[in-house]
């Protein structure tokens, strides 16, 4: 199940802190990315994490600073509590932030299939 606002607000919060930034989010993008997150899933729960940062990499702004690490950190956890794990590389993990954020969109099908690609039980 797609996280609650004030779940990844905390959650920002206390990750910001240990990596050294601000730790303020728009709570009106965070709730959009999470709306957003839950239509691309459609209910598939294998989906999420793919959804989740689809939703959140094309907000950049929802994390002050943030931006180039709350998107996969969202999607990474979220796959760890559903008992999976992400294996990229963190120049796959950049090339499809930065496509995502610069470049030509890609579909939201590409980046499931690229998440697919790479996540695996834990």
């Amino acid at each position: 199940m797609i996280p609650h606002v004030a779940d990844v607000l905390d959650g920002w919060r206390y990750t910001a802190r240990r990596i050294g930034l601000d730790g303020t989010a728009s709570r009106t993008a965070v709730a959009a990315g999470l709306e957003h997150a839950t239509a691309l899933a459609a209910g598939n729960v294998h989906d999420e994490p793919a959804a989740l940062f689809y939703a959140f990499a094309c907000r950049p702004k929802a994390f002050l600073g943030g931006w180039r690490v709350a998107a996969f950190l969202l999607a990474k956890n979220h796959a760890s509590d559903l008992g999976l794990r992400i294996v990229a590389t963190p120049e796959e993990i950049a090339d499809m932030r930065h496509r995502m954020a610069w470049s030509d969109r890609p579909s939201f099908d590409e980046v499931r299939d690229w998440f697919a690609a790479r996540t695996k039980p834990r």
